[in-house]
């Protein structure tokens, strides 16, 4: 299965909202902006998405319209109220003088209660992580379509390079006989050596021979199709492939000895380019 670089997730709850959105970059490059008071928990939300995404720029938009819901300093009224009640039944009991106040009544550490240890951390995650899948929800829907457009390309490509190798088989032997009439032309009037010519003719042949160029190229498309199977970094190994590919079509093109051939290997060349302008988003 291969995933598209291109995506976006949002979720929210109450007044945290999460956006994260990607698009195609040779790395992983991560861009989060978010509140202050939120930017604590950065490394966190960076190893999340290292967990699940290989390739692309992420940039993360993270707003809140009032403090995130559960860092509320609460009181325990159930240990205050009858630790006063105590306090002012020992200072009538024994006439102690002093009075009981907030100071001494927060002195106790049992006096003040949190929800959580850190709840906004909790929180944030929980929405960042929907955030998150939806983003890779949609890189997924994407990839599917991208699958479906390679294959089409690799199908043009493999027919292009079908037709190559017939109209070569036909160009040689066509070239061969131009040859022969050419010296035949300019040299009417001596006696052509005909194990000479052959061995003329199978230079130029030599020259001209774009059958391992071929070859090649056929073997890069079947590990095209092998790579698209695979799980992780997919993107990379097409990017590899796709330069071989060019370094081929480049290679057919300045051995081409008949104007057909000439034209398809541009034709090949530009169903590549075509191919990596897709690869490119390609995770």
């Amino acid at each position: 299965m291969i995933f598209s670089m291109t995506g976006y997730g949002c979720a929210q709850k109450d007044a945290l909202k999460v956006e994260i959105r990607s698009v195609n970059h040779r790395y992983l490059d991560i861009s989060i902006k978010a509140p202050v008071f939120m930017l604590k928990h950065e490394p966190m939300l960076r190893a999340i998405i290292k967990e699940h995404l290989n390739r692309g720029r992420v940039d993360v938009y993270i707003s809140t319209t009032s403090e995130v819901p559960g860092t509320r300093v609460m009181i325990n009224r159930d240990f205050v109220g009858p630790m006063v009640d105590s306090l002012n039944a020992l200072k009538e009991e024994f006439k102690l003088s002093g009075s009981v106040d907030i100071a001494t009544v927060l002195s106790f550490k049992e006096a003040v209660i949190k929800e959580d240890e850190n709840p906004a951390e909790e929180i944030l995650e929980g929405i960042f992580r929907d955030a998150l899948r939806g983003l890779i929800d949609m890189r997924q829907q994407e990839g599917k379509n991208l699958y479906d457009i390679v294959q089409n390309r690799l199908r043009t490509l493999s027919e292009i390079i079908t037709e190559i190798e017939h109209r070569q088989k036909a160009a040689m032997s066509v070239v061969s006989e131009k040859l022969r009439e050419r010296l035949n032309e300019l040299f009417k009037d001596f006696v052509i050596d005909e194990n000479r010519l052959i061995q003329e003719a199978a230079i130029l042949s030599d020259k001209m021979d774009i059958s391992e160029e071929i070859e090649r190229v056929g073997s890069h498309l079947k590990q095209f199709n092998k790579i698209l199977q695979n799980n992780d970094n997919i993107g990379k190994g097409l990017d590899f492939l796709l330069q071989e590919l060019n370094r081929e079509a480049n290679t057919i093109s300045s051995k081409a000895g008949h104007y057909d051939i000439g034209a398809e290997a541009v034709n090949l060349k530009l169903e590549i380019e075509k191919l990596r302008e897709q690869v490119q988003n390609i995770e």
